[in-house]
């Protein structure tokens, strides 16, 4: 019997280098979230400073020019604050679509896989009905040619 041969093997190769596209996209999506979210984290902490910095400049006898610009310069920090953050929220959608990207890819490679593994076991199986009639078929030989030395007058 000639070897088992998948006859979609093409069509699984393609849903195969599709899920490790999908799977390479969600990575690339998870790197940027975290790059986004690390730069928010910078941008919390120098808003902080800013105000940190704004206060004590409060605190001590200065020009009102001064004051003036550390709070231009603190609605500016915030402005770049809120803009990361918007950042980030888009990162996050971003990873939350490559994700169901990746699960609908490796569902369809699954459902490839199963269909090869069933075409497989009727292959197999058609493989040891085959071989068991081809046995059946020597015991039978077998059988007749005892028979017939055993009686030889027939």
């Amino acid at each position: 019997m000639r070897p088992f041969r998948f006859r979609a093997q093409a069509a699984l190769d393609l849903r195969q280098r599709e899920y490790d596209a999908a799977r390479r996209g969600l990575a690339r999506a998870e790197t940027d979230l975290r790059a986004a979210r690390h730069m928010l984290v910078d941008r919390e902490q120098a808003l902080e400073d800013g105000r940190t910095q704004c206060g004590t400049a409060q605190a001590t006898a200065g020009p009102l020019t001064q004051l003036q610009w550390y709070r231009f310069w603190i609605v500016r920090l915030e402005q770049e604050r809120a803009a990361q953050a918007a950042v980030v929220t888009a990162r996050e959608r971003e990873v939350a679509a490559a994700s169901a990207a990746c699960v609908r890819a490796r569902q369809r490679l699954e459902s490839i896989e199963r269909f090869k593994q069933k075409a497989s076991a009727a292959w197999e199986r058609m493989a040891l009905a085959e071989e068991r009639k081809e046995l059946d078929t020597l015991a039978t030989l077998r059988f007749v040619s005892q028979q017939r030395a055993a009686d030889p007058g027939r």
